[in-house]
């Protein structure tokens, strides 16, 4: 039988949809799960193409890149969005 050679990656799974599936059922309400998935999908481009340039990753990784982070970019744009969008309109309701 193979060992897990990766322990902590089924951890970091579980802990990715326990933020991504409220934040896909109540979006509104998960703003700062939404900003922060954003922000480390933009991150992780910059991390990688910071580490083509060192020396420290061949640019082939971009692949995964493309697959794992670039993808996501409109989807948790587009929430962010509708989040803004639904506060706007309450702030107008309240004004």
């Amino acid at each position: 039988m193979d060992e897990d050679r990766s322990p902590g990656c089924g951890r970091v799974q579980r802990f990715v949809g326990r933020v991504r599936g409220p934040l896909s059922v109540r979006p509104v309400l998960r703003f700062g799960d939404g900003a922060a998935e954003l922000s480390g999908k933009i991150l992780g481009p910059i991390a990688f193409l910071s580490a083509v340039v060192g020396g420290t990753l061949p640019l082939s990784f971009g692949v995964t890149i493309l697959k794992n982070d670039l993808i996501w970019w409109a989807p948790f744009a587009l929430i962010l969005l509708r989040v803004y969008q639904t506060n706007g309109t309450l702030r107008e309701r309240n004004a």
